[in-house]
């Protein structure tokens, strides 16, 4: 707006010094401009709750004060006129009680890259949409594993049980010292939390886990739509490289020597 003011003065020259004539009404022979700044004293003068959208309002605005609406009914009853409103109060009012899983922190690990979390958040709730999914939803007409090709392809069969996926698994507990015998993607990742080693450590094991699913469901989809075919050696060295690389640039301040030496020595 400042920049439009200035426009029209050097324009129009004296005659539009003020300003405020281009914000006055039409038939006063202005621009017929806002002023937003009286506007806005107008709106806050008026009772915000009470407010009603016009019809002829944009999408968007009719649904902040459908959303309003929606708020007035939830802290009716919580909040007086004399008690002051709390932000942080209202938020958690809005926000759903959900349940809370076991499984966030490592799914959501500070040394993991984020497009790795996404795809194990992904599939550590069952959403990918492998083939026995696509079959269901008439896309695919079967719903072998292209990994293995032995058996049917569900989340919790590419995340360990096909025997590709196993082998790979192995290797990586084998690289890391990792003594779990679990295969389960979502017991893993439990094992993780509840194991009783240092932050660091645990910080590895979950990046490394992240890797290797998002490895697999890259593989998968190479091999069904591109019929591209990678070797489990090849894999788990990309895997390898590709972890100590990602904590290796977002190395900790605070690491005790003996993970230092731990790390170095994978």
């Amino acid at each position: 707006m400042p920049l439009c003011f200035n426009f029209v003065r050097r324009s129009c020259g004296y005659h539009c010094r003020g300003g405020a004539r281009l914000c006055c009404r039409g038939r006063t022979g202005s621009a017929l401009w806002w002023s937003m700044s009286e506007w806005n004293l107008v709106v806050v003068s008026e009772n915000w709750w009470s407010y009603k959208s016009p019809d002829q309002g944009s999408w968007y605005w009719s649904r902040l004060v459908t959303l309003k609406d929606q708020f007035i009914e939830i802290i009716a009853g919580q909040y007086t006129s004399i008690q002051p409103y709390c932000v942080a109060k209202g938020y958690h009012l809005l926000w759903p009680n959900l349940e809370k899983v076991t499984w966030s922190q490592q799914v959501w690990g500070r040394l993991n890259t984020p497009k790795y979390s996404f795809i194990t958040w992904i599939a550590i709730q069952n959403r990918l949409k492998t083939r026995d999914m696509l079959l269901q939803m008439g896309i695919s007409g079967e719903d072998q594993c292209v990994l293995c090709c032995q058996h049917r392809e569900t989340s919790c069969h590419l995340f360990f049980e096909c025997s590709v996926a196993a082998e790979c698994l192995k290797a990586l507990k084998d690289w890391l010292q990792w003594h779990a015998t679990t295969v389960s993607l979502s017991r893993l990742i439990r094992w993780i939390g509840r194991a009783k080693m240092s932050k660091f450590k645990k910080q590895v094991l979950a990046a490394s886990t992240t890797c290797l699913v998002h490895v697999l469901w890259r593989v998968r989809n190479s091999r069904l739509w591109e019929d591209s075919h990678e070797g489990t050696d090849c894999l788990i060295q990309k895997i390898k490289h590709t972890v100590k690389q990602r904590i290796t640039q977002c190395w900790p301040r605070k690491v005790k020597e003996r993970d230092k030496e731990w790390f170095q020595s994978l």
